[in-house]
This record gives structure tokens, C-alpha cells and sequence, in this order.
């Protein structure tokens, strides 16, 4: 993959292609492995390292930010962060911080993060094709981890199957940063 980058880069930059296409095109670039080296060769930084550092970087300034959000959107912050204080977990701070932030940017946490029983798949795969960018996680009831996490764009899964890793990271921000990966590239 590292000898096609410059070739890759051109189609994406002069085609525009959709990401269906770009993913049959290039099917491994779907695969998390090659989502995290394909960001280390544009950025030369790891990419799930760099995200969390930064997260926990910034989560105090962005804290500050969130709770002093008035009206409506300060509402659901306020209840969403509230999630936080039930335990000292980072992942559970994490997960809460990134709600926030698609609160913040005027987003539905609700429509961006979506959260399926693993007998409601029918019902996940049906919601999938009509979500424009998202995260989706089938979860058995009373259970931490997921089965199954994923990210979405465009109605079509771009990652699946990610596996919460044994390092302590939360499977939502794990998973949010191949979301800016497509982007990346351009």
C-alpha cells in the first residue's frame, strides 16, 4: 500500500470517487491496520496514540468549553457529562467528552452514535444504508464490552468488527478516528 499512496492520492483528489466505489477499489485501506499506517505515512505519527494523548490533552479546555454552553445544547452536555461522574473510568470520560463534542458542533449524539441489541441486527443493517457518517456498536444488554463496533459513511460499514483494544482506550474514540481518515488523503 505504501508504493500506490501517491497514486491513490491523485484518484481521490482528481476522481472524487464515492466511498463504495473507493472501497472496492482499494478494500484493504479498510482494514484498521491499514488505517492507522496510512495515517503514520501522511502524518508520521501514530494514529491511535496521537488521538488519545491529544484527547486527554485537550479534555479539560474542552470540559471548560462544554459546561459553559447555555440553552438546549448546554442541557444535553450537561446530562451527558453527568455520565462521567458516576465512575473514574478514562474510557467512560472519553466516550463523554466525544458525545459532547458532536453535541457541540450541533450534531445528534443519537443519530451519530448508534447502539443496536444483537438481535436487532435487521434493524442496524436497515439504519446503516441511510446514515451519512457515523458509529455504530451491537451490544448485549448489561454488557460493557461490544461485539461489534463500526464506522459508517455514506450508508456503507467502512470498518467493522473493531475489537475494544486491551490497551485502555474507549471503543467509541478507538473507532471515531478513522472518521477523518477519508479526509486525510485529499
Amino acid at each position: 500500500m505504501e508504493k500506490t499512496f501517491s497514486h491513490r492520492r491523485l484518484e481521490v483528489v482528481e476522481q472524487r470517487p464515492m466511498i463504495g466505489d473507493f472501497k472496492n477499489r482499494w478494500p484493504a485501506l479498510f482494514e484498521p491496520s491499514e488505517v492507522n499506517a496510512e495515517f503514520m505515512r501522511i502524518t508520521t505519527k501514530p494514529l491511535q496514540t496521537k488521538f488519545l494523548s491529544q484527547l486527554d490533552h485537550f479534555s479539560d479546555k474542552l470540559m471548560e468549553i462544554f459546561t459553559c454552553k447555555g440553552g438546549v445544547k448546554g442541557q444535553k452536555i450537561k446530562r451527558i457529562l453527568a455520565m462521567k461522574d458516576l465512575c473514574d473510568d478514562i474510557n467512560v470520560r472519553r466516550e463523554c467528552i466525544l458525545r459532547s463534542l458532536v453535541v457541540y458542533l450541533n450534531e445528534d449524539p443519537d443519530v451519530f452514535f448508534k447502539e443496536y441489541l444483537p438481535t436487532a441486527v435487521e434493524d442496524a443493517e436497515r439504519d446503516i444504508t441511510t446514515t451519512v457518517m457515523g458509529i455504530y456498536s451491537i451490544r448485549r444488554d448489561g454488557h460493557e464490552e461490544p461485539e461489534d463496533v463500526g464506522v459508517v459513511v455514506e450508508g456503507i460499514k467502512v470498518l467493522n468488527n473493531l475489537q475494544v483494544s486491551p490497551q485502555p482506550s474507549s471503543c467509541y474514540s478507538g473507532s471515531f478516528m478513522p472518521l477523518i481518515w477519508p479526509f486525510l488523503t485529499i
